[in-house]
């Protein structure tokens, strides 16, 4: 049940290289949404410096904007819940969200950040109307773009789950990449349950693929926004690549990815069985 003048809001959550920022970035262009940008994150939602910026040439694009979300909960990237919710933080949260929606003059706020998947009851509990967009996908696809990064940056790639999971530290890069996926998706699923069922809608990557006006029209719907012929603009043109894990991973590497990321690939419905 939404607080008394509370405002609309709505959060992009998953685990990172699931699909969420494409979706944020063409769910964004929908004119009913203010969301966070490279403008507002600079001046830390200062709007006055925000509508100069606007006057010289500044243009928005929707980001994550982590320099707004820092102090407004502990340190330490772990799970949050209502019990970590301070009334400070709250009220700083709803300062943020209201002064996106006046800027924009739009009526509801949208954000994205992968770190949202472990503070879902948190955020439930400082904006109890809020709703919940989980973005999943096949953890097979994820695991192999995690372990590239891994690769690329030759370190354990992602500031999400190191802390909460500190056994994630231990492990070569496939099985970090699949115990990546799996636990963050768990987790951000587990809390999604324990809310209302009108309040979370999960998108799967592959119907967002494969029928993306369909997606984004249940997802506006689902956020009581309107939809129709004039949003068609909005639907981008995207291709799947979730079989590139078959040809990118070794032969040991899909096993020790599969070891680690087995058992939610299954819950999930993504491996019917142990044989890849």
């Amino acid at each position: 049940m939404s607080l008394p003048d509370e405002p609309r809001s709505v959060f992009i959550v998953g685990c990172p290289r699931s699909g969420t920022s494409v979706f944020f970035k063409t769910f964004s262009q929908h004119p009913s949404f203010a969301f966070t940008t490279n403008l507002t994150r600079r001046f830390r939602s200062h709007f006055p410096l925000v509508r100069m910026a606007e006057m010289l040439g500044g243009k928005h694009r929707p980001v994550e904007a982590a320099a707004l979300w820092k102090g407004l909960w502990p340190t330490g990237v772990v799970e949050r819940t209502a019990e970590d919710l301070t009334e400070s933080q709250r009220r700083r949260l709803l300062k943020m969200v209201r002064g996106h929606i006046r800027h924009f003059g739009r009526p509801v706020f949208l954000n994205k950040k992968p770190g949202m998947a472990l503070r879902i009851r948190w955020l439930a509990a400082a904006l109890p109307g809020c709703r919940i967009i989980h973005v999943l996908r096949d953890g097979r696809s994820v695991a192999n773009s995690i372990l590239e990064q891994c690769k690329k940056a030759d370190k354990r790639w992602s500031y999400v789950g190191r802390e909460m999971w500190p056994e994630l530290g231990s492990m070569n890069y496939a099985r970090f990449s699949g115990g990546l996926w799996s636990r963050i998706t768990r987790v951000c699923d587990d809390a999604c349950q324990t809310l209302p069922r009108e309040q979370v809608l999960t998108v799967r990557y592959e119907d967002f693929v494969s029928n993306t006006a369909g997606t984004l029209s249940d997802a506006a719907d689902f956020c009581g926004v309107p939809w129709g012929k004039e949003h068609a603009h909005l639907i981008p043109e995207l291709s799947s690549r979730n079989d590139k894990w078959k040809r990118m991973m070794t032969a040991e590497e899909q096993r020790d990815m599969l070891e680690e990321a087995g058992e939610g690939l299954r819950h999930f419905g993504y491996l019917q069985d142990s044989v890849c």
